[in-house]
């Protein structure tokens, strides 16, 4: 119990940072933003996001959290990375993550895509 905890604690902070820095980062999940260089609080809150979503995906990877609903939280992530700036800085950061996460992202984007 005690790892869902921590990610439910993390997730609320992630978003609750989200929330309160919204109107210069609400362009992150735009799906119809062009694609540019993001700012500094864009880069941060992008690299939040992924270190959050590659943690729960080692605990998950390691029977250490259940997830309920594993193909709704993977379409999430896919809709997520699939959007214009958010797949720029997928695609820049990825190289920092490991293997097998970055592996995971790129297959779920993809699966989305077909």
């Amino acid at each position: 119990m005690q790892n869902r905890e921590f990610l439910v604690q993390n997730h609320r902070e992630l978003w609750t940072f989200y929330y309160n820095n919204m109107d210069e980062l609400e362009e992150l999940f735009n799906p119809n933003a062009k694609v540019r260089d993001l700012t500094e609080k864009e880069r941060t809150f992008a690299t939040m996001l992924t270190t959050h979503v590659e943690c729960a995906f080692s605990l998950r990877k390691f029977d250490l959290v259940i997830t309920k609903n594993k193909e709704a939280v993977n379409l999430d992530i896919a809709s997520t990375y699939s959007l214009p700036l958010m797949r720029k800085y997928w695609e820049s950061a990825k190289k920092y993550r490991s293997k097998s996460f970055a592996k995971e992202i790129d297959k779920l984007i993809k699966e989305k895509q077909d």
